[in-house]
């Protein structure tokens, strides 16, 4: 089944970005925007000494600048209606709460509210946003009773890498949730018991992999990362590696969880004491 790959249109038919065509041989239509394959989730070009530069390289660095500022644009917009005092209809009108703004140490769906979810046309102006169709739906969650089923979808999330190791930095990127194998969503949906009191976290688990081109040396490889300047990939013409960031799993720590809260990115938390679930922001999801 295709993947969502919004809020990036691109043609179906003759798919490409500015650089992408010949001569400049970008691959980034190929590693990010083909709705029939994964995304790659690469952030960083890691050129290798004794290795000749492409020219493809140092076009995928310049359009993945552009595609991380189009998607950090785009979730400021999709988020900034919501900082601050709670909106009509939120359930937490006439509190003292806050609700906090997106990027958050840990996931941050690119949009809050996906089609069917959005608050009415008082909070946000219908000409502000593109059609609830074309806005993600990242968090799904099921009430069932005595306990809650959580599901984060496929998307970009706002991610700091949180994984309890040396290679925790606070820097963040947009990282695409990709169902991938036989597992598919199910790594990435949890149910918890409920509770009469406690804060239970949910979040992502998140690896760092160095990718290096097919023939260049041991571990993950990618065939597509050879030289591509004659038209085809050069087993010849190995550049630089990738650094690929990309979701694992989805933990569940505090409160009938089972994880350490510093190994997840977390995204949202069940207060069981409100029945309320919300994003680390805490903006309200819906209570269960």
């Amino acid at each position: 089944m295709a993947r969502s790959i919004l809020p990036f249109k691109i043609s179906s038919t003759e798919p490409q970005t500015p650089l992408s065509v010949a001569p400049y041989n970008s691959r980034t239509v190929l590693h990010s925007f083909d709705p029939n394959s994964f995304e790659e989730n690469y952030k960083y070009v890691a050129f290798r000494p004794g290795y000749a530069v492409q020219a493809a390289e140092l076009n995928e660095v310049q359009e993945y600048f552009y595609k991380e500022n189009t998607l950090m644009a785009t979730m400021i917009n999709y988020w900034g209606y919501y900082v601050g005092t709670p909106y009509a209809g939120s359930g937490d009108e006439g509190t003292s709460l806050r609700y906090g703004g997106p990027g958050w140490d840990g996931a941050t769906p690119l949009a809050p509210y996906g089609a069917g979810n959005q608050p009415g046309f008082d909070v946000i102006p219908p000409a502000s946003q593109p059609a609830s169709s074309e806005i993600p739906n990242l968090v799904s969650v099921i009430d069932n009773g005595t306990s809650i089923t959580i599901q984060l979808n496929q998307g970009y999330y706002l991610t700091e890498v949180r994984t309890g190791t040396d290679v925790d930095n606070g820097f963040k990127y947009f990282v695409y949730l990709n169902y991938e194998g036989a597992l598919g969503e199910s790594l990435y949906t949890t149910t918890i018991s409920k509770a009469t009191s406690g804060i239970s976290y949910v979040g992502l688990f998140l690896t760092q992999t160095y990718v290096l081109p097919e023939g260049g040396g041991d571990g993950a490889t990618d065939r597509t990362l050879q030289d591509n300047s004659a038209g085809f990939y050069n087993i010849n013409g190995l550049g630089a590696a990738r650094v690929s960031f990309n979701f694992s799993g989805i933990g569940v720590a505090g409160v009938n969880g089972s994880t350490g809260f510093d190994t997840i990115s977390p995204v949202l938390y069940i207060d069981h004491s409100t029945g309320k679930v919300r994003y680390m922001s805490n903006l309200i999801i819906t209570t269960v």
